[in-house]
């Protein structure tokens, strides 16, 4: 899983993280489609090379997605089927899971904080 902020994007690096087939599709938009599709990508990268324990030692161009009409396809050599999940938090921040199975939206519930801080403290190992 990962989540991102949305803050004023760089074009110069989406050319250096993303690869070529998903800074193509970066460029043909504008405006807020242009940053919601830049940090739809960012956290899907993310959420992908977590879910394999890569971290950023795995180039983020050595794979890449495609989306279309809601569909996220992953593009690599990897054989093993996985989902994808991508959606906003509130209004500046982008989320998107990686996972072996499939992904319901409304599995993804928003907690404050004060409510975790409260299930821990009452939490008996």
């Amino acid at each position: 899983m990962d989540i991102e902020k949305h803050h004023l994007m760089d074009l110069d690096l989406a050319q250096h993280i993303f690869s070529p087939e998903e800074y193509k599709q970066l460029v043909l938009l504008t405006g807020r489609e242009q940053a919601d599709y830049f940090f739809k990508l960012w956290t899907l990268k993310e959420a992908y090379i977590k879910y394999l324990g890569m971290g950023l030692s795995m180039s983020l161009q050595s794979f890449f997605f495609t989306i279309h009409d809601g569909s996220i396809q992953l593009h690599t050599n990897q054989q093993d089927t996985l989902y994808f999940l991508s959606t906003h938090l509130q209004k500046h921040y982008s989320l998107a899971c990686c996972a072996n199975e499939p992904i319901e939206a409304n599995a993804i519930e928003q907690v404050s904080l004060q409510t975790i801080v409260s299930f821990f403290s009452n939490w008996k190992a």
